[in-house]
């Protein structure tokens, strides 16, 4: 059975960009445009990763986050967060997401990372 990721970005190019590197990879990947949208298709679809941007309209990815760590059912998947600040690095590991890249961001560091975390699953 192929693994399950989620895309959350409010950038339509990098969610292509990414869904279509992962595809090729032989995952199966839903994408949402927001917080609020991914949080939602979450909570229908039970991933095994969420790939998820943290400066985006309607529900950030650390609002969505601090949700998803709340139900019982979702709190377990590992989240790779993305961001185009470098300087992040230590809050994002104070925010308890289980892997970070920076924007932009290399095809075989994504495939590699997005491997690593499904194995320790």
């Amino acid at each position: 059975m192929r693994k399950k990721i989620i895309i959350i970005d409010d950038e339509p190019e990098m969610s292509e960009l990414l869904k279509n590197r992962l595809q090729a990879n032989g995952y199966e990947v839903i994408t949402a445009a927001n917080g609020l949208e991914g949080y939602a298709r979450t909570m229908v679809h039970k991933p095994d990763l969420i790939i998820l941007d943290v400066s985006m309209p309607i529900l950030d990815g650390y609002s969505f986050a601090k949700e998803i760590r709340t139900d019982p059912q979702c709190k377990h998947i590992p989240i790779l967060v993305f961001t185009a600040k470098a300087h992040m690095k230590e809050l994002l590991a104070i925010e308890g997401f289980h892997n970070f890249m920076i924007k932009p961001f290399n095809s075989e560091e994504l495939i590699q990372k997005v491997r690593e975390m499904l194995t320790d699953k």
